[in-house]
């Protein structure tokens, strides 16, 4: 009735040939339309050429098309008139198909998957028989016909006439028949065995018969003993059931006890690894207080030995200043002794000086009396001759002149030597000044670098405690941070073990993304993205199973772009909640008080609201499973108990003893509370490890300045000692200047 070809050789897309005639059918175009191709599909069909096809020719029929547009698979399907029942199908209307691929070759019945040999099997009912191959006449098989041998006509002649076919059958029928006497033979065998065998079962009848009625006796029995047993188990149950519901009186209260002694443990446990880290840190403090205390021991005992050091120089220079202070105080008083005996000279130098103008004013008048005595001439009669007078006279005036000259002389000499040594002892008097105002300021600038010395000990002091005590509390935040991490880990650890390791491979890399925030609208896993009260965390995890390890997206393309992520780091498997595909129902819960929609107990935030709704708004809390059972029958709910028991909408009921130490819940909320803990700490560190940096600069400039502020220090001392030397030597000098101008 109709033929359908798609993908084989030259018809690529799907090609419909319809409306066939019940008698002859003619096939007409133009060269290379595909007349051949049409004929080979129906033979492909029939498998009449095409039968155990390998890779390669199943290839070479497929469409190849010039752009590279070829198909990856082929078929061909016919539509048979079964009105005349020639397939045995039942029905009027028969379809067969065949479909080829690169790595297949199938065939189906109506639609239907079936069997090659099947399909052979129907169309050799049918009249396509493999041994008749000549129901499709090939174009240049008549010539062949013609053109063959008489003994191959021969053989054609009986193929076709189906005289092969006879003779096939009857060697096959022949080898039956031989097969037939065999199994007679062995049937003859069997026959007699069974008569033997029945004879035997005669036998054992009559035993059979004894048998049962020992049976029967023997069950009565046993129905005696197990009806009284049975009465026995019924009484023990009733007790046991009496027992269970006393029991179930006490087990919310043993449930709370054990859960509060849960608690008290881990916050026991809790105390105790803090009093170890405590431990441990008094411990590495202890070992820092023994360092300091070898320290400061060590810098005391140099600190004596330099004290020390400076009393022996101390008291040397104290020795020193006091022989140079009495020097100075003897020479003073030298000086001052000098000065009074300049006092008491200067007068008679004065005096000394009056005298010679006396004398020169004596000369003057003896000259002047002499020239009277020659003028007068009257005093000759004094000497008896003229000679003798001129000698005496003469004499006088040489002895005058003489005392006249000797006391010019020592008159010029004192007013030499007293400039000169007024010259000297100013000299001396303004280079001692110098020196002791050079002195002074010397003090003066050795007690400022004393001063500012000190002051920047007492800052590098006040800096190095403020930085030990920054270190000391580094390495508490340390610990902490440490202590923080490990039971971060050791949660997240436990939360991994309830899931399987894909799902916690891929979570973790979903984490990832959240922290370095590479992808926008990537929420998280759904237990990450609210709280809930202690009481109904059992029900919750119930309720949610393995969704509370969902990922909420914001929408689809937030989803590729996180497996394009996780497939690069090629591990983990995540499934995702994209927002933008969410339409929850509306729910009309209960409006009762003994019951409670899970999701209303929920704090989250509204982003998540279709999140939450999808998996939590279809569950109610109920006290007891028979509450639950009567709404779940009433609102087509699931009903679930705040211990975990859950019955869905189809009656089923779940749960059973939940372990408190294994909550999902219970270990997220110490990951985001450890995590917290261990964001706090870090950021604490990094600040206090920047003040010791900040510290650690101030010191290193202190300690510059204080080695900078010694050497100075060192330098002006060794200076001033050569000053307090030139100071004796001048006031030495002054009072030996002083002695020599009065020798």
């Amino acid at each position: 009735q109709s033929l359908t070809i798609q993908g084989f050789k030259s018809y690529r897309d799907a090609t419909i040939v319809e409306e066939f005639s019940p008698g002859v059918n003619v096939v007409v175009g133009r060269n290379g339309s595909g007349k051949s191709n049409f004929f080979s599909a129906i033979r492909f069909l029939l498998n009449d050429q095409y039968n155990a096809l390998g890779r390669e020719e199943r290839q070479s029929l497929l469409h190849e098309g010039a752009d590279n547009n070829s198909t990856f698979s082929a078929f061909v399907e016919a539509t048979f008139d079964n009105s005349d029942h020639r397939f045995p199908t039942g029905k009027t209307q028969v379809i067969i198909r065949r479909t080829i691929g690169s790595k297949k070759d199938e065939y189906s019945l109506d639609k239907k998957s079936t069997p090659k040999g099947e399909i052979m099997s129907l169309l050799e009912s049918a009249g396509f028989s493999r041994s008749n191959p000549y129901y499709i006449v090939p174009q240049g098989r008549i010539t062949h016909l013609t053109n063959i041998k008489d003994s191959e006509r021969l053989n054609l002649l009986k193929e076709v006439a189906g005289t092969q076919v006879y003779g096939d059958r009857r060697t096959e029928s022949v080898k039956i028949m031989d097969d037939t006497s065999s199994k007679r033979v062995k049937i003859d065998e069997l026959l007699e065995y069974i008569e033997t065998r029945l004879h035997e079962l005669d036998e054992e009848k009559e035993e059979l018969k004894e048998y049962h009625e020992k049976d029967r006796e023997r069950r009565c029995l046993e129905y005696g003993i197990y009806s009284r047993e049975l009465k026995e188990a019924n009484d023990c149950l009733e007790q046991l059931d009496a027992d269970r519901r006393q029991e179930l009186e006490t087990v919310a209260d043993r449930t709370s006890l054990f859960q509060a002694r849960e608690r008290q443990i881990t916050q026991l446990d809790s105390d105790l690894a803090e009093a170890k880290r405590n431990v441990e840190s008094l411990d590495v403090e202890k070992v820092q207080v023994e360092t300091e205390r070898r320290d400061n021991i060590k810098a005391k005992t140099q600190v004596e030995c330099l004290l020390r050091d400076s009393e022996d120089v101390r008291g040397k220079d104290q020795k020193n200043k006091q022989r140079l202070s009495e020097e100075l105080a003897q020479l003073q008083m030298e000086i001052q002794d000098k000065e009074r005996e300049l006092a008491i000279v200067a007068p008679q130098a004065a005096a000394k000086a009056v005298e010679s103008n006396a004398c020169t004013e004596r000369l003057a008048h003896v000259k002047n009396t002499v020239d009277a005595l020659y003028a007068k001439r009257g005093r000759s009669n004094q000497f008896k001759t003229q000679k003798e007078r001129d000698a005496h006279l003469k004499s006088e005036i040489s002895k005058l002149k003489g005392v006249l000259e000797s006391a010019e002389g020592m008159i010029r000499s004192v007013s030499n030597d007293l400039n000169g040594t007024k010259q000297s002892l100013a000299e001396v008097q303004s280079q001692s000044q110098e020196a002791r105002d050079k002195l002074d300021q010397r003090k003066r600038r050795l007690q400022e670098l004393a001063r500012d010395l000190s002051k920047d000990k007492e800052e590098h002091n006040k800096l190095t405690e403020k930085r030990k005590a920054l270190w000391k509390e580094d390495t508490k935040v340390s610990r902490s941070m440490q202590h923080a991490a490990s039971l971060r880990d050791k949660a997240m650890k436990e939360l991994s073990m309830t899931m399987d390791r894909n799902t916690a491979q891929g979570l973790e890399i979903i984490q990832k993304l959240i922290s370095d925030g590479e992808i926008e609208g990537l929420y998280g896993p759904l237990y990450s993205l609210f709280e809930v009260e202690d009481r109904y965390k059992t029900a919750t995890e119930a309720t949610a199973g393995n969704s509370l390890f969902h990922v909420v997206v914001d929408i689809d393309e937030t989803v590729t772009r996180v497996l394009e992520a996780m497939t690069r780091e090629k591990k983990g498997r995540c499934t995702f909640i994209p927002l933008n595909r969410l339409r929850p129902k509306q729910i009309n819960y209960p409006s009762t008080n003994d019951v409670v929609a899970i999701i209303k107990k929920f704090r989250y935030d509204p982003t998540y609201r279709l999140a939450f709704e999808q998996v939590f708004a279809k569950t109610i809390v109920c006290p007891d499973l028979e509450i639950a059972g009567a709404y779940v029958r009433s609102h087509q709910l699931s009903a679930i108990t705040l211990d975990g028991d859950k019955v869905d909408k189809k009656g089923t009921v779940s749960g059973g003893y939940q372990h408190t130490n294994r909550s999902r819940l219970d270990s997220v909320k110490e990951i985001t509370t450890w995590s917290l803990k261990y964001d706090e700490d870090a950021a604490k560190s990094h600040e206090i490890r920047f003040s010791i940096r900040t510290l650690d600069q101030q010191i290193t400039q202190l300690v510059g300045r204080i080695k900078n502020s010694e050497t100075e220090l060192q330098r002006r001392e060794d200076e001033r000692e050569p000053l307090n030397h030139a100071l004796a030597t001048l006031v030495k000098t002054k009072s030996n200047k002083l002695s020599k101008s009065f020798l």
